[in-house]
């Protein structure tokens, strides 16, 4: 799930916060009101005009609804065993990307059942390794009680993730090349726009990418990939944004690009902002 009005609103209050400007009256939705050029948000800033588009980004085709199927199935296993797995070990389930596709609601309580069983028999036998040495795991193929492959990893001094148990999805696939191929494509389709805006309106163009993905995408990732896909167009935003909304609370800003600085220059990336102080601009 996405959230464009608060992302965008978020990084409205970082500029105002930033430049020192307060919203003007004449903020609204383009594409709600079926504007010929259908951008997200538009209007003024500190006596600037500003155009927005908002798009979700995705590390690979359907990511966030597999997500949301995963969560429904892992996280009460997840749960269960949270700081009780022979702390200070830390544990992690690898499971397929795709585990849950053609799994029906009424099977999600006995594939639980299965896995709280498969991991209290496996984790005292589990292979201890440093943290992060992915080289030991427990594995086990499908069967007809866990339809997909479990691998279970244990890591002795674990540090701040000691006592912790988390399920990781693995993609087998080219997961770098994926995600600059949604990327790109989120660039083909709101640097257009943004760019008639700058021509008709004087906007100042803005793009923020918003990310759902707990597993595989941080604001690191999102600001290398963005790096190679934009260097295809010419007419690019002034400012590019990443609003990680994974969380119910807190969010994070990062600025990823504006005016010859990067993610990698101090003092715009990783900016707390909490959802719950954020207003909803527009209907999505």
């Amino acid at each position: 799930m996405f959230h464009e009005g608060k992302s965008i609103d978020a990084v409205i209050r970082h500029i105002e916060k930033r430049d020192g400007g307060q919203r003007g009256s004449d903020l609204y939705s383009p594409d709600e009101q079926g504007h010929s050029v259908p951008i997200d948000y538009a209007g003024s800033i500190g006596g600037r005009y500003f155009a927005f588009e908002h798009t979700g980004i995705e590390a690979y085709p359907g990511q966030i609804e597999l997500d949301k199927q995963r969560r429904n199935l892992f996280d009460p296993v997840q749960q269960r065993f949270a700081g009780k797995l022979s702390p200070p070990a830390c544990f992690e389930l690898h499971v397929p990307h795709d585990a849950t596709t053609g799994i029906k609601n009424s099977k999600i309580a006995g594939i639980q059942e299965e896995l709280v069983k498969w991991v209290e028999a496996n984790a005292d036998s589990a292979p201890s390794s440093p943290y992060g040495s992915y080289s030991k795991p427990i594995r086990q193929a499908p069967t007809s009680g866990i339809p997909f492959q479990l691998e279970l990893f244990r890591f002795n001094e674990a540090y701040a993730m000691a006592g912790q148990f988390v399920v990781r999805p693995v993609y087998e696939g080219d997961l770098e090349a994926e995600r600059l191929s949604r990327i790109h494509k989120s660039c083909k389709d709101k640097f257009a726009n943004l760019a008639r805006w700058k021509e008709e309106k004087d906007a100042y163009t803005i793009l923020i990418l918003e990310d759902a993905d707990i597993s595989l995408t941080n604001h690191q990732r999102i600001m290398d990939t963005l790096a190679q896909a934009e260097k295809d167009y010419g007419s690019r935003p002034d400012e590019i944004y990443a609003v990680s909304t994974y969380l119910e609370s807190p969010w994070w800003v990062s600025c990823l690009r504006r005016e010859g600085k990067t993610y990698y220059d101090d003092g715009e990336r990783l900016l707390e902002v909490d959802p719950a102080s954020l207003s909803q601009l527009t209907k999505r």
